[in-house]
C-alpha cells in the first residue's frame, strides 16, 4: 500500500511536535531535581522539643547568656551555619540558619543531632550512620559558635550524662528472653532511639531497659509506608525482645525499614550501656 507524501509529512510533523514536548518535560524534570538536591529546607532543619517534653539537661557551658553564631565545614554539600542560645549556663536552643544539605537526609539528621546535644549538653556525640558528614558539620558548627564565645572545647565534648526520656508504657505484652541481653548491663530507663536510611526516611523508637533486659519498645515515629513496614515491625519488635539483641535477621520485603528499625534499637542500647 502506498502512503501519500502528504501523509508522510503529517506523520513526521506529529513526531517532531511530540519530540519537542518530551524534550521540554525532560528539561523541566532535570531543573526540578537539581533544585531539590541543591537547596536546603530550613523548616526541616530546626528542631524544637515536643510540648510537655523535658529532654534538656542542666549544662556547664561556661558562657554568659546570649546567642552565639558558628559555621561548620565538611558537610556533604557544604558548610552548616547555626545560632546557639545559652541561658543559665545551658544550651537552650540550636537553630540551623543556613545549609545546603538535602532535606531528606540533612534535615532529619539535624533534628536528631540537635536533640542529642541538648540532652547531653555536649558536642561529644556520635554522628548518624548514613549522614556522617552532615552530622559532623553540624557538631563542628555548634563547637565553633561556643568556642568563639569563650567556651572550652574539652568541656563541651565532655558534657553530662544522658537523661532518660519520659517512661513510655508498652502497648502490647511480649515475651522477653530469659537470658540477659548480651549488650548489658544497662542503666534502667527509657531512651529515644533514631534510625536513618529506611526506604523513605527515619524511624524513632522509645526503648525501655532494666539493668539486664530490653523490656519494651514503642515506635514513636516512622516515615515508612505502613502497608510494607508494619508487617516487618510486628515481627522485629517481639523478635528483639525475645533475642534481647538488635542483631537479628531483617524482614524479607522490607529490608530498608528493618535495618532502620534495628539501627534505632542499637542507638538506644548504646545510650543505656
Amino acid at each position: 500500500m502506498k502512503v501519500s507524501r502528504v501523509s508522510r509529512v503529517s506523520r513526521v510533523s506529529r513526531v517532531s511536535r511530540i519530540s519537542k514536548v518530551l524534550k521540554v518535560i525532560c528539561i523541566v524534570g532535570v531543573v526540578m531535581m537539581a533544585a531539590i538536591s541543591c537547596s536546603g529546607n530550613l523548616s526541616t532543619s530546626i528542631w524544637a522539643p515536643r510540648p510537655g517534653s523535658n529532654l534538656q539537661a542542666i549544662g556547664e557551658i561556661g558562657l554568659p547568656d546570649g546567642v552565639f553564631s558558628g559555621v561548620g565545614s565538611g558537610g556533604f554539600h557544604g558548610d552548616v551555619f547555626v545560632d546557639v542560645t545559652v541561658e543559665d549556663n545551658s544550651i537552650v536552643d540550636i537553630t540551623v540558619t543556613d545549609h545546603a544539605e538535602t532535606p531528606e537526609i540533612g534535615g532529619t539528621a539535624f533534628g536528631h543531632i540537635i536533640r542529642r546535644m541538648m540532652q547531653r549538653q555536649s558536642t561529644g556525640i556520635d554522628a548518624i550512620a548514613g549522614a556522617t558528614k552532615t552530622s559532623q558539620a553540624l557538631i563542628n558548627a555548634v563547637e565553633d559558635a561556643l568556642v568563639s564565645g569563650g567556651a572550652e572545647l574539652a568541656v563541651l565534648r565532655a558534657g553530662g550524662a544522658m537523661p532518660s526520656a519520659v517512661t513510655v508504657a508498652p502497648t502490647k505484652t511480649y515475651t522477653l528472653g530469659s537470658e540477659p541481653s548480651p549488650h548489658g548491663p544497662f542503666t534502667p530507663g527509657t531512651y529515644e532511639g533514631f534510625g536513618l536510611g529506611g526506604y523513605i526516611g527515619a524511624i524513632t523508637l522509645a526503648v525501655t531497659f532494666s539493668e539486664s533486659h530490653i523490656t519494651a519498645i514503642e515506635i514513636t515515629h516512622s516515615d515508612e509506608t505502613p502497608i510494607f513496614a508494619n508487617p516487618a515491625f510486628e515481627v522485629l519488635l517481639p523478635g528483639v525482645l525475645l533475642a534481647q539483641t538488635y542483631e537479628i535477621d531483617t524482614f524479607t520485603g522490607a529490608t530498608y525499614a528493618s535495618r532502620t528499625f534495628l539501627a534505632a534499637v542499637q542507638d538506644t542500647v548504646e545510650q543505656a550501656q
